[in-house]
């Protein structure tokens, strides 16, 4: 099972993973509910993970990234901007696998299956139908 680790200040993100994502194949895991991030990339290990308003707190995202990339640096990071600017270089220059910006509808789900093929993993079947 793929680990998926969704860092978003609220919980609709991780629900369109949930219904978009196939759940025999995923284990989406909302970071918001747990009050130690760093203890939470410990134990999930996260194959992606997904750092949604990189906007609101810059300082916060690039702690968030400098952890999983300590903790498990083959993980596919992809930073979600809801007002992208240029200070969004910063998080784009520490190294994440993609940068993307509001409304993230099926474009998160291609980039989910790219990074899928990246790590050299089986990628059919990521939807259910």
């Amino acid at each position: 099972m793929v680990s998926i680790l969704v860092d978003s200040p609220d919980s609709h993100l991780g629900a369109t993973l949930r219904h978009c994502l196939s759940l025999q194949r995923f284990r989406i895991v909302d970071s918001r509910a747990h009050a130690n991030f760093i203890e939470l990339v410990r134990r999930e290990r996260p194959a992606i993970t997904i750092i949604d308003r990189v906007n609101e707190c810059q300082d916060a995202a690039l702690l968030k990234i400098a952890i999983v990339k300590d903790y498990c640096p083959d993980t596919r990071i992809v930073a979600i901007s809801a007002c992208p600017s240029t200070a969004d270089a910063a998080i784009v220059e520490q190294g994440v696998f993609y940068y993307l910006t509001d409304p993230v509808g099926n474009e998160l789900i291609r980039i989910i299956e790219a990074a899928i093929r990246t790590l050299g993993l089986e990628y059919e079947g990521l939807r259910d139908v």
